[in-house]
């Protein structure tokens, strides 16, 4: 059995999280989120705010 190496490991998938996986996966990281639910299922569904103009 081979071990694969992860370079950044997340647990929850929230809108935040998404948006700093995609950003170290784009910087050439290897990437593994673990979440309990769907994508985005919780707080995500929340407006944060955090984007000009708001999410709604």
């Amino acid at each position: 059995m081979s071990a694969e190496v992860i370079d950044v490991l997340v647990i929850g998938g929230g809108i935040h999280v998404c948006g700093v996986l995609q950003a170290a996966a784009a910087a050439g990281h290897s990437c593994l989120l673990l979440e309990e639910r769907g994508l985005a299922s919780c707080t995500s569904s929340r407006s944060s705010k955090l984007i000009p103009g708001g999410l709604r």
